[in-house]
């Protein structure tokens, strides 16, 4: 995603439904090794905290995507 970590001060995150991970275009295209750390990351999120995705409601975007 173009410009995330402008935007939201991020390199990546994951959706409130668990299934796309979004990560920052500069560090998917320049630092491999950050890119790898985030994916693993954001799939720790999805592992260890599914049942607080599940309950909670989270908020959108600045652009209206929600996450």
């Amino acid at each position: 995603m173009p410009g995330l970590h402008a935007l939201i001060e991020t390199d990546g995150f994951i959706t409130s439904d668990l299934r796309e991970i979004f990560v920052d275009e500069f560090v998917y295209q320049s630092r491999l090794g950050r890119y790898r750390f985030t994916l693993a990351h954001e799939l720790g999120h999805s592992v260890l905290h599914r049942d607080v995705f599940r309950k909670e409601a989270f908020g959108t975007s600045t652009n209206g995507r929600r996450f």
